[in-house]
């Protein structure tokens, strides 16, 4: 089975569920008009991938495997996906395995033939925390600045909704990104987000499932979170918050929120999101 179609691939994707969210179809999809064309599936035997290819200039094309493949016995997908990427006129193949996946023997024998390089697209260090136990066990092993920070904002009166408000979410990361200086998504970016990942109406085959969380003071929006779930993992994919008026601790508890969310799903991980592989 080489090519597949995007509810064969859901199917294979909902088989695994330590998959990695930017392997899912949703995703794929949610990146096809943001610079890259549509994603291609392949399946041989029990490994398969997502194949991303991105538009570079002057034409040029390369294929591109964020956080995957998923599955077991790599070597025997990589013949398909180079005759897809051939078939697409990609000049090579980058390949970023899921940070779970350790830099070992084993890995090194699955990927025979790449060449290694120590430029990553995607992080690989990240910040995942535990979910085992109840949300008093978290208060506990965090320290107690954090538990204080959380304690405060619940204390305060802050609202938190889950919510469909993807202006006002992305009016928040702009307020973010102001404070920061980078260059926000746009509005459609996070609208095509939400209807690919979120809302009921996306594809019924996939796993990946999420939600945006709203926290308010008074009707004022302060902060907002967008989370991603498969199977046992969870993730904080985005994240805006507004300090100019109010400074309530909201972003501790909408990290604090989105780990209870992912637990109400059956999650035992939460990852904030990579570091530099620097210290």
């Amino acid at each position: 089975m080489p090519e597949v179609s995007a509810e064969e691939w859901d199917a294979f994707f909902s088989q695994h569920p330590q998959a990695h969210y930017q392997q899912s179809s949703c995703w794929g999809e949610l990146k096809c008009g943001y610079g890259y064309d549509k994603p291609v599936y392949v399946i041989a035997s029990t490994a398969g991938a997502q194949i991303l290819f991105p538009r570079l200039p002057l034409g040029i094309k390369v294929g591109y495997i964020p956080n995957g493949p998923i599955g077991n016995h790599w070597q025997e997908l990589w013949h398909e996906v180079d005759i897809a990427c051939r078939k697409r006129g990609a000049i090579f193949l980058k390949v970023e395995p899921d940070h779970l996946e350790p830099v070992d023997d084993q890995l090194l024998e699955e990927m025979a033939g790449f060449q290694r390089v120590v430029e990553y697209i995607q992080p690989r260090r990240n910040i995942v925390l535990d979910l085992k136990g109840n949300a008093e066990d978290w208060l506990t092993n965090m320290h107690k600045t954090t538990r204080k920070n959380i304690r405060k904002a619940i204390k305060t009166g802050l609202i938190l909704s889950e919510s469909e408000d993807i202006p006002t979410f992305q009016k928040l990361v702009a307020c973010t990104a102001k404070r920061r200086r980078f260059k926000p998504r746009d509005i459609n970016y996070f609208q095509k987000l939400y209807n690919s990942c979120i809302c009921k109406d996306r594809p019924k085959n996939c796993s990946l499932q999420g939600t945006l969380l709203i926290v308010s003071y008074q009707g004022t929006p302060l902060s907002g979170k967008i989370v991603l779930a498969n199977g046992s993992r969870a993730w904080a994919v985005y994240t805006g918050t507004c300090e100019e008026q109010f400074d309530f601790k909201q972003n501790y508890l909408v990290y604090f929120e989105g780990m209870r969310w992912a637990a109400s799903k059956g999650c035992l991980s939460y990852d904030l999101g990579g570091i530099p592989d620097y210290d």
